[in-house]
């Protein structure tokens, strides 16, 4: 069965989800398998530059929990409903410093920098719902 996701958005947000019952027939083969959904979001953010001035390019990311942190990917548990993982070019230098919250705590602010004069930066930000 042919199963579309409905969403919408624009250049600042998007939302997707998709019912995927209708394409999965039930262990007993006589229906579909109650209430499934995912969501599931990649957006890509690409820099494409050339510095007049500066030693490269950073992408943040503003975060109140520490992610786990393995082979240029940045994961965490978004509230126990969700992953959010960062994607990050091989040769990007990952930092994440606590930066001061207006009304008191703190937040992690994740910095991926790629030194070069020149180039091209991909992230990609991955969302997907548990």
């Amino acid at each position: 069965m042919d199963v579309k996701p409905a969403g919408s958005g624009d250049e600042k947000s998007f939302h997707a989800t998709i019912d995927a019952s209708p394409g999965w027939v039930n262990t007993t083969g006589i229906g579909p398998a109650p209430g499934i959904r995912r969501l599931l979001a990649r957006l890509p953010f690409r820099d494409d530059y050339e510095l007049v001035k500066g030693d490269g390019v950073v992408f943040y990311w503003a975060d109140r929990s520490t992610p786990s942190w393995s082979a240029g990917t940045l994961s965490r548990s978004a509230a126990k409903k969700g992953i959010v993982t960062l994607e990050a070019p091989r040769d990007a230098e990952i930092r994440i410093d606590e930066m001061p919250v207006q009304r008191g705590g703190n937040q992690k602010r994740i910095g991926i920098h790629r030194s070069a004069p020149k180039g091209r930066m991909d992230v990609t930000v991955v969302l997907k719902a548990l």
